[in-house]
């Protein structure tokens, strides 16, 4: 015993024990993205290609636009607007030609409009038809999702199942999404307004918020793909991790709004008619590769997932056999006593 005492190994101080869990956190946690390498990108646009995941996105674009436009309807019925438009296009035989033209003409008939209170019934199917459009797009993933994960159609959740877990992951994705949008669009607008004068100071308070934004943004959008993947299979794929194609798909849909913003930005300058035709086609792309990129990334993490469990077979495959354990030899031992 005394011996043993003398050969041990002195305690582990608790900073150096946390520091060790913690490098083994990390390393866990970057073990899925060590394995992105090309042969993966190009086995990844095979199977994407192999499992109709342009056709699931098209029909998931298609679905979300609808419920897209049900919602700018239903804001513009709860505002009074959608008279006041009404009237001042039927009022001008000849279109406007520029915003503080269109401007005028909106604000010249929002009094008068604004008084009739038929916009209640509209007000409530556009709601209604938002509503249904969305959660059919999530279903549409969900099916899409069930497809790349490998689920026969015997084990897809029917009845009322399906539908309350839709209608959670319609909710959830909305909490998620809508503060995003905002946060990405309008934030820099309402901050600093009329708060900055300097030009110096606001052009590096502008960077500086754009930085945290886009941040902010990108782990809102991680969140919500992660929320997607997790429940949105039945059931989800052993083994498959969330963060790799989460990460990937919310910097793709971040790149997209980066282009939609700044198309955003010069949409003043070019003459209303032409500039929402082209906000309307650029907004379809940008929901079609929305869509591409979040399914693909499901992909992705199926990909990674069947890598890394590949490796691990391969691994227990070349290790030695274990010797047998001590309890097991004295109980062995103790078991069958030797006889004189």
């Amino acid at each position: 015993m005394a011996r043993f005492r003398q050969f041990s190994s002195p305690p582990r101080s608790p900073g150096r024990s946390r520091r060790a869990w913690s490098t083994q956190w990390l390393r866990r946690m970057g073990r899925p993205f060590r394995a992105l390498n090309p042969p993966l990108l190009r086995e990844l646009l095979r199977l994407s290609l192999a499992q109709r995941v342009s056709g699931f996105a098209a029909q998931i674009a298609y679905l979300m636009s609808l419920g897209a436009i049900a919602s700018l309807l239903s804001v513009l019925m709860l505002g009074g607007l959608w008279p006041a438009l009404a009237m001042g296009l039927q009022s001008r035989l000849v279109l406007p030609t520029t915003w503080p033209e269109a401007a005028q003409v909106a604000e010249a008939a929002v009094w008068q409009a604004s008084r009739e209170g038929w916009q209640g019934l509209g007000f409530g199917l556009s709601v209604l038809l938002a509503l249904w459009a969305l959660t059919r797009a999530v279903a549409t993933a969900v099916r899409s999702l069930n497809c790349i994960h490998g689920v026969p159609p015997t084990q897809h959740r029917r009845g009322w199942p399906a539908l309350t877990r839709t209608l959670g992951l319609t909710l959830g994705l909305g909490l998620l999404v809508l503060p995003t949008l905002a946060l990405f669009f309008w934030s820099e607008g309402i901050v600093f307004g009329p708060a900055v004068t300097v030009d110096w100071l606001g052009g590096g308070l502008r960077w500086g918020w754009r930085l945290i934004s886009g941040g902010l943004a990108i782990a809102a959008l991680t969140l919500a793909c992660a929320w997607l993947y997790w429940l949105g299979p039945s059931p989800r794929r052993l083994g498959a991790p969330l963060l790799p194609g989460a990460v990937l798909a919310a910097i793709a849909l971040a790149s997209l709004g980066i282009i939609l913003r700044l198309y955003l930005a010069r949409l003043p300058e070019a003459n209303w008619v032409f500039g929402l035709l082209g906000l309307g086609l650029l907004a379809l792309v940008a929901v079609q590769g929305s869509a591409q990129a979040v399914l693909m990334g499901d992909q992705l993490n199926v990909l990674i997932g069947d890598r890394l469990a590949q490796q691990r077979s391969r691994l227990a495959q070349s290790l030695p056999p274990a010797p047998p354990s001590f309890d097991s030899f004295t109980i062995r031992r103790r078991a069958n006593p030797p006889r004189w």
